[in-house]
C-alpha cells in the first residue's frame, strides 16, 4: 500500500519527516531487514534528482522511516514544488523486493534570512 502524503521544509533549514507503514488492515509494518530509499525531483522525468537521507527508524518493528534533509543541501535547490517517492527494499536470499510505500509533493519554502 502507497501513502500519499504532502511534506514542507523551508531552504537552509535542518527538516526530519517520518512516515510511519501500515498495512491494509492498519497494522504496523515490521521493517526489520529493510533498508529504504527517497528521492525527489521537479518531475519524474527530470534529469536532476536529489536524495533524502532515508533510514528506518528505531525500533524497525514501529513501522517509521525516517527522511532527513539538511541545510546545507537546501541552501543550493531552488524553492518550489517537487515530486518525492520512497521505496523499501528487502533482500530475502538473494530475492530482492522493492516496493514503493509513500510518495507525493515536497513544498520546498524559500528561505529570506541566510
Amino acid at each position: 500500500m502507497t501513502t500519499y502524503t504532502d511534506l514542507y521544509a523551508n531552504q537552509g533549514a535542518d527538516t526530519v519527516f517520518l512516515i510511519t507503514l501500515v498495512d491494509d488492515n492498519d497494522v504496523t509494518v515490521d521493517l526489520t531487514g529493510y533498508t529504504v530509499r527517497a528521492k525527489f525531483a521537479k518531475h519524474h522525468s527530470s534529469s536532476t534528482k536529489h536524495d533524502f537521507l532515508a533510514e528506518v527508524a528505531n525500533p524497525p518493528t514501529a513501522g517509521a522511516i525516517s527522511l532527513r534533509l539538511f541545510n546545507e543541501g537546501t541552501d543550493l535547490i531552488k524553492a518550489g514544488r517537487y515530486q518525492y517517492d520512497v521505496e523499501t527494499v528487502y533482500d530475502n536470499n538473494g530475492t530482492v523486493t522493492v516496493e514503493r510505500v509513500a510518495e507525493g509533493v515536497l513544498y520546498l519554502e524559500p528561505s529570506i534570512t541566510k
